[in-house]
C-alpha cells in the first residue's frame, strides 16, 4: 500500500498511469471487501449452529432433571375443601 502511495505522488507521472493506480487500487478495497463479506457470512453461520446445539443440549439436561424429580414435587395443589376442613 506505501508502494502505491509512492507511485502516486513520484514526479514524472502522467495521466493515463493514474487511472492505472487508482484502478488497482480500487480493486485492492474490493479484494478486502470480498474477503470480509465471506468472513462475517462463516461467522455468523457458525455462530447460529453453536448456539442450537447449545440449546438443544441446555433443553436435553433440563428435562433430564425434571424426569428425574420425585412426582410428589410436582403435587403441590391442595383441594379448597381440605383447607376449609382444617381451618375449622
Amino acid at each position: 500500500m506505501s508502494q502505491l502511495s509512492t507511485k502516486l505522488t513520484a514526479p514524472g507521472m502522467y495521466l493515463p498511469m493514474y487511472g492505472t493506480l487508482w484502478l488497482q487500487l480500487a480493486l485492492y478495497f474490493l479484494y478486502i471487501a470480498i474477503v470480509a463479506g465471506v468472513a462475517t457470512y462463516v461467522q455468523a453461520s457458525l455462530t447460529i449452529i453453536v448456539g442450537n446445539r447449545l440449546t438443544n443440549r441446555l433443553r436435553a439436561r433440563y428435562l433430564a432433571s425434571v424426569l428425574r424429580q420425585e412426582v410428589a414435587y410436582f403435587d403441590t395443589q391442595t383441594t379448597t375443601g381440605w383447607c376449609m376442613l382444617m381451618s375449622v
